[in-house]
């Protein structure tokens, strides 16, 4: 097969947690966001996206990373327990929560 002459672009994905289309919107129209106003006027922006669940930051980037829904990707969150191997699997959720699993076991987790 040939390969056919397309032009390559760079992709860059903003992923801003917690942020809402409407405040946006109402930030870059007030001219409080202009970087923002930029980058949504230059590219391309979808205010309409509907989130893999749950709504975690991990599961979300998880799913974006690897093309697939958390019943695929296998990460259901920051913290949760593995039938598997019959223990938590926790993220990073806290100084307590890792002191109580272990520093190794935790770091590995995240890892």
């Amino acid at each position: 097969m040939g390969e056919k002459n397309v032009s390559k672009k760079p992709v860059i994905l903003l992923a801003i947690d917690s942020l809402m289309p409407e405040p946006l919107e109402m930030a870059t129209q007030t001219g409080y966001a202009p970087a923002l106003q930029f980058l949504m006027e230059n590219g391309h922006y979808y205010p309409n996206l509907v989130s893999s669940f749950p709504t975690m930051s991990v599961t979300i980037d998880s799913s974006l990373l690897t093309g697939t829904y958390p019943d695929k990707h296998r990460i259901p969150g920051l913290t949760w327990f593995d039938d598997g191997e019959k223990e938590i699997v926790n993220y990073g959720t806290g100084f307590t929560e890792t002191l109580k699993l272990g520093m190794r076991r935790s770091i590995h987790n995240m890892l």
